[in-house]
């Protein structure tokens, strides 16, 4: 019977593990996601091509808030 808690906990952790996933699959698609996105790749990149770090993230939170201004522009 023991064996068989340990069992049914272990599917329940690899359930929740699941729905957290999804769940986060879902924030990387929405606008918020892709812009973080951005940033993360502009700054991984910037800093492979030989910038400083605080360079590189002074120059990818720019990137992201223009991308972020594209993104949340009002339709006219």
């Amino acid at each position: 019977m023991a064996l068989l808690n340990q069992f049914l906990r272990l599917l329940e952790f690899i359930e929740h593990l699941c729905t957290d996933l999804v769940d986060y699959g879902d924030w990387l698609t929405s606008s918020i996601g892709l812009v973080f996105n951005v940033c993360l790749l502009s700054y991984t990149g910037l800093l492979i091509t030989g910038c400083t770090a605080p360079t590189a993230a002074i120059l990818a939170s720019v990137v992201a808030l223009a991308c972020h201004c594209v993104v949340q522009e009002p339709e006219a």
